[in-house]
């Protein structure tokens, strides 16, 4: 009788040994417990690993980060056109800037050469003024017979100024009377007028 329970122990602690040798055997690499003894496998595992296609957390990982991206996309391209939009309104302020100048330079030239005209005529009244002074009366109302009234006014306005920073009495009244009387009467009146009317 203790002979066969030599004999089971034996045979039990043969298997204990054979399996505690088979898993470290496995786990270390040198054999493939599951194809040497089959019946190791479990007949319905409860999970398939995969390694080649991602499992469904990672698809709805990949989905919202593809969402999120799409909506970045979505984002910088309404960024896009709206700086598009401000960059053609940017444009178009800084043509109408240069036209703007180019229209206060044009306007700039124009007045300097209206007042160097000016400046000009202002001699040439003055330099006739102090001619007319110094000529025959007669003579004097002859050479501006063929003057425009505005001429005329122009020069006998100075020479009232000249006679008048002089301390003389103006010889204007005078020369008007040498004119025909017509004329002379127009001329009168438009001295009288504001200097707008009188152009």
């Amino acid at each position: 009788m203790s002979d066969r329970k030599t004999v089971v122990l034996l045979i039990i602690s043969l298997f204990v040994v054979s399996g505690v040798l088979l898993y470290v055997l496995d786990s270390v690499g040198v054999v493939n417990a599951r194809k040497l003894a089959p019946f190791l496998s479990p007949a319905n595992p409860l999970k398939i690993e995969d390694k080649g296609y991602p499992t469904e957390v990672d698809k709805m990982t990949l989905e919202k980060m593809k969402e999120k991206l799409l909506e970045k996309e979505e984002e910088l391209a309404q960024l896009a056109e709206v700086l598009k939009i401000e960059r053609d309104e940017i444009e178009k302020e800084k043509k109408a800037l240069v036209e703007m100048r180019g229209n206060i330079e044009d306007q700039e030239e124009f007045l300097r050469g209206k007042l160097s005209d000016f400046m000009k005529r202002e001699n040439v009244v003055k330099d006739l003024a102090v001619k007319i002074t110094s000529m025959q009366p007669d003579k004097a109302t002859a050479l501006m017979t063929d003057w425009t009234d505005f001429d005329i006014i122009d020069v006998m306005r100075q020479i009232d100024k000249n006679a008048e920073a002089e301390g003389v009495r103006s010889i204007v009244p005078y020369l008007l009377t040498l004119f025909p009387a017509d004329r002379s009467s127009e001329i009168t009146r438009k001295m009288f007028l504001p200097p707008v009317e009188q152009e």
